[in-house]
């Protein structure tokens, strides 16, 4: 009997040991695959190294954009000489959030790049200013 008992125990041992190399292999490929699908969402959640990349491409897509938007909330205002009733569903929000959101990028982005192009040189021409002056030296008082 205990010789039944010691292959039953045997057999558990070994099915134990199986299942934890099959868990540790789901979870390895699980957790690559979750690596994988975190690295995606955050390329797609930061656009400003795109927008940096390509800014031509950016600021040509965001008018197109605009002139889609516009066309399908409001198209031409020469149509219609009669106020437009706009709605309050989820639609007519959901456009004038992306429209705000959308005016800040943009704002956003040509701010940073101002920064980055501008600032550089009014610095340069403060700090010729600044050697071009000329230092004051206490001895030269009296």
């Amino acid at each position: 009997m205990s010789n039944r008992n010691d292959i039953t125990l045997k057999s558990i041992k070994q099915r134990k040991q199986e299942l934890k190399a099959e868990i540790d292999r789901i979870e390895t490929k699980y957790s690559d695959q979750t690596s994988k699908i975190e690295n995606s969402v955050k390329k797609a959640l930061q656009p400003m190294k795109e927008i940096r990349k390509n800014p031509f491409k950016a600021v040509g897509v965001s008018i197109g954009v605009g002139f889609v938007v516009g066309f399908l909330t409001g198209g031409s205002r020469r149509r219609s000489r009669r106020p437009i009733a706009h709605g309050t569903g989820f639609s007519s929000l959901f456009m004038a959030e992306l429209k705000r959101v959308a005016a800040q990028r943009a704002m956003l982005y040509l701010s940073d790049m101002l920064d980055e192009k501008v600032m550089p040189r009014f610095k340069e021409k403060e700090i010729k200013k600044e050697e071009s002056k000329p230092k004051y030296d206490p001895k030269d008082r009296f």
